[in-house]
């Protein structure tokens, strides 16, 4: 905490200007993307680095020992690396090396299964889309798009890395066949980039008015809005997620790792319930009641035990 204290006063310390910000989520995107390697070499070439077995070894937890937390931070990146790779203000070089980190980071998110992290990843993206308004976001588009589609397909066919046992040698030689087509598909995305990388120039011939980029941000809204609510009600999404369980399907569901996904259902809806319950019945003010009633009726500790 006190680490995380100084940090926070060293970024207030610094006075902020449009170079200084560039170069701290060039920072952000280094560091993400280093961890988010470093978990994904784990689990494609598990003989590299080794991670200590736990109960359940079938979503990736390396670096950050969480499934969720992987999960965020390569959501995180990947709205980062979008960033980079359609920004103009950006270096040629950088928009190419942002398109190739995509396609790894998506896989890496798609080795934790975590559907809070899928989820986050989708907003951000959206709403970076939006809202942005970089000239590069169509050629960025083009350049990651297709293959991080191949290389989160190729990374789900992998049934084998996500076992409970995923460095077996048969495990391990399905990860040395995966790698290849990762590599290729970051190259593929950076190649790409680079070839639509005189799209950006002519964009910038391109302007709107902050008037017109109201109107066309409002509307691309409303059509976002409208598009994924008929869609949640297609696939019947509120029953789903608010479904009761019985055990042998939550069993079932837990130990289908790669159906996770395309199951909504949330698994904690009994803590949920109970925590409800508590609260309705303990809540802040009784709670408050209670702790300051103690206080006062509690005898006034002697200097000794005070110094205890």
């Amino acid at each position: 905490m006190l680490l995380y204290l100084l940090l926070f006063a060293l970024f207030a310390t610094v006075e902020r200007t449009p170079e200084r910000l560039r170069w701290i989520l060039r920072g952000l995107f280094i560091g993400v993307l280093l961890v988010c390697l470093a978990g994904l070499v784990s689990r494609v070439l598990p003989e590299l680095v080794t991670v200590e077995p736990i109960f359940d070894n079938r979503r990736l937890r390396y670096p950050l020992e969480s499934w969720n937390g992987v999960g965020f931070l390569a959501a995180f990146g990947v709205v980062l690396a979008l960033h980079l790779t359609t920004s103009d203000r950006e270096p040629p070089a950088l928009r190419v090396v942002g398109a190739g980190a995509v396609p790894l980071l998506a896989a890496t998110l798609l080795f934790t299964y975590s559907r809070a992290g899928a989820a986050a990843a989708f907003l951000g993206v959206a709403t970076y889309c939006l809202l942005a308004w970089q000239r590069g976001l169509l050629p960025g588009l083009l350049a990651t798009g297709p293959t991080t589609v191949v290389a989160v397909l190729a990374a789900h066919g992998a049934d084998l890395l996500t076992s409970q046992e995923p460095a077996t040698p048969a495990a391990i030689a399905q990860g040395r066949d995966l790698a290849p087509v990762l590599v290729g598909a970051a190259l593929a995305a950076g190649v790409l980039r680079a070839l639509l990388l005189p799209v950006d120039r002519a964009a910038t011939r391109i302007s709107f008015s902050a008037r017109q980029r109201r109107i066309l941000t409002s509307a691309a809204t409303a059509v976002a809005v409208v598009l994924a609510l008929a869609t949640a009600l297609m696939l019947d999404v509120p029953d789903r997620v608010f479904s009761d369980l019985s055990s042998e399907q939550g069993s079932r569901l837990h130990g289908d790792v790669q159906g996770r996904f395309g199951q909504l259902t949330l698994g904690r809806m009994d803590h949920y319930r109970l925590a409800i319950k508590e609260w309705r019945e303990r809540g802040p003010s009784r709670c408050c009641g209670i702790v300051i009633r103690r206080l006062v009726s509690a005898p006034r500790p002697s200097m000794a035990t005070l110094c205890t």
